[in-house]
């Protein structure tokens, strides 16, 4: 299921007269907040920290060098990264901020929870060319996949191979959804997905089944599932999934709470230039026996604006819909 705002009537569009019905086409186009944009899969935005759950997942399963240092394994405990309000970035004067310029740091369990971007631009930096190729396996950079969408799914897109040695300070800042990264919002729900199901993304569909005029069933009409793309392994989903639920119970995803059920998710505030940010989450529930996977996507904050982040403004709006899909409350 999927839902975008701002929307429109569309019965005008089925009036007999054809020529009201293109004029009435023509407008919607032609309308500056492009209410015909179905903005849950014809439309990309930067992520924010809720692609930290990509980034967890490619450094968890790959070998990653710091310059001048020894190759190592992520883990939930190793290593220590430094409390930082800022993170030097190579190639540049320039440097990647903490959000509200906090300090923050620590091991990429405490990383997670806080959702830390000088840990999580150093991770990027330390995959290098890794996450370039990592994050194919999410569907960034690849043909997106073949749904019964129609029109079809737009690609998403990140640093591309080959490209580190001259765009390092860009995978540092696309390890934490920002600058190159841009994805639809049902990519995010489909990241989420794999978490939820093993480390699988399926092919998203909405079709179940044709009947004909009676309601019947018609033969070989079933939708046929897919499998879309394998984007990690199953131990890497499940200690993915423990960050997620982390997130909810302790750290910056309270707002996703759902009293009775347990919630895995991670929140994302991405910042757009000259604009209010966008509030993200992503979650799937209940997290030991998954149902269902959301992606929640608030455009420049909604009413909040510039004072939005995923956790006040996308979290509870997912809570509210799992909350009402699993029958909570």
């Amino acid at each position: 299921a999927s839902y975008s705002n701002p929307t429109y009537d569309p019965n005008p569009l089925a009036s007999h007269d054809t020529n009201f019905a293109s004029d009435v086409f023509t407008l919607l186009n032609a309308a500056p907040d492009q209410p015909a944009l179905q903005r849950s899969w014809r439309e990309i935005y930067p992520p924010g920290s809720t692609f930290k759950v990509v980034t967890t997942g490619i450094g968890l399963e790959s070998v990653l060098t710091p310059e001048g240092g020894e190759p190592y394994r992520l883990t939930v405990d190793n290593p220590v990264y430094p409390e930082l309000r800022e993170l030097e970035l190579p190639l540049t004067d320039r440097t990647l901020r903490n959000f509200g310029d906090s300090e923050c740091g620590g091991a990429l369990a405490q990383s997670f929870r806080e959702s830390c971007n000088t840990t999580f631009g150093q991770i990027g930096l330390d995959l290098g060319e890794g996450l370039a190729r990592g994050i194919e396996n999410y569907g960034l950079n690849v043909p997106p996949p073949d749904s019964d969408l129609r029109p079809g799914i737009v690609a998403s897109r990140g640093p591309e191979q080959g490209t580190f040695e001259t765009e390092a300070p860009l995978f540092a800042q696309a390890a934490i959804g920002q600058a190159d990264v841009a994805v639809t919002p049902l990519g995010m729900a489909m990241a989420a997905q794999a978490v939820a199901n093993g480390g699988v993304m399926m092919v998203p569909h909405v079709l179940s089944h044709v009947t004909n005029s009676d309601g019947q069933e018609v033969p070989n009409s079933r939708y046929d599932v897919r499998e879309y793309r394998r984007a990690m392994e199953p131990t890497t989903a499940t200690t993915v999934r423990d960050l997620m639920v982390d997130v909810v119970n302790n750290g910056t995803g309270r707002g996703g709470q759902i009293p009775g059920i347990q919630v895995a998710g991670k929140t994302g505030t991405a910042q757009v230039a000259g604009e209010d940010p966008h509030a993200w989450f992503i979650a799937f529930a209940p997290a030991d026996n998954p149902v269902y996977a959301i992606s929640v996507l608030v455009e420049n904050g909604g009413d909040l604006g510039s004072e939005a982040t995923g956790g006040r403004v996308a979290a509870p709006i997912a809570a509210a819909v799992l909350g009402g899909l699993l029958g909570a409350g």
